[in-house]
């Protein structure tokens, strides 16, 4: 029997984004993170119910990874997209049934075209894209060789009047455990070993905020064992066993 995924909110609102920042841009600047050799699609929505967080002209771009989809949004980041395991070749042929799930006023969808002209700046971080970013660092680690002992993208919320939530890499190698934040220089070595308790690794990384952090999830993303979205350079197998984790808020 096919585990229902539930909807859930993966990347909460770290910026508010507006104007040309929420953008075809920022979709085109996520789609590029991912090989050619991954299953990606830039849309652009018909909303009808216009709201705070999606207007009347939605752009988003929908990929796989873990043998499901996911919808990254300039507005407020990544969600899980598919609604049952087993049906990506149904999920990706419609994606209008799953749309409509997250945003009643999602009424119809049409594929950008490519564009030869658009040149992405990798510089730049994408708006509210911690978790693509998460993704990103763990490719990169894959395409460098690193052996990875664990890994998975850690998401944790804070309590508050909005709940906020943050998504980045934790990762275990030979040298210790590790954390890839977007919002640091470089990754962050974490004192002990590693823990499968979400939330306590969330604490460890960030102490001064351990009254304030109410859940944590983990995506596993280990090279060795889940299928990861890859570069043609990379070959990775899945473990049926290790099922994505998705937040419930």
């Amino acid at each position: 029997m096919q585990a229902r995924l539930y909807r859930s909110l993966l990347v909460a609102f770290l910026f508010a984004t507006t104007g040309l920042f929420a953008s075809v841009e920022s979709v085109r600047r996520a789609q590029s993170r991912f090989g050619s050799d991954v299953w990606t699609q830039a849309i652009a929505i018909t909303n009808t119910d216009p709201s705070a967080v999606y207007p009347k002209v939605t752009y988003a771009l929908a990929f796989e990874f873990n043998s499901i989809l996911w919808l990254y949004t300039p507005y407020d980041g990544t969600q899980s997209l598919s609604l049952y395991r087993g049906r990506l070749a149904q999920d990706q042929a419609n994606l209008q049934p799953l749309l409509k799930e997250i945003h009643p006023g999602f009424a119809s969808y049409t594929v950008l075209p490519e564009d030869p002209t658009f040149v992405t700046d990798e510089r730049g971080l994408l708006p509210n894209g911690c978790f693509v970013e998460s993704l990103t660092a763990a490719r990169e680690l894959l395409a460098r060789g690193d052996r990875l002992l664990r890994a998975g993208i850690l998401l944790f919320y804070a309590k508050g009047a909005s709940q906020q939530g943050h998504a980045v890499l934790a990762y275990e190698t030979e040298a210790g455990v590790f954390i890839d934040d977007v919002d640091r220089q470089e990754p962050a070595q974490l004192k002990g070993e590693w823990t499968d308790e979400a939330l306590a690794l969330a604490k460890r990384y960030l102490p001064e905020l351990r009254r304030k952090l109410s859940t944590a999830r983990f995506v596993p993303v280990t090279g060795d064992q889940v299928q990861l979205w890859a570069s043609a350079a990379r070959k990775v197998v899945e473990d049926p066993s290790n099922p994505i984790l998705a937040a419930t808020l």
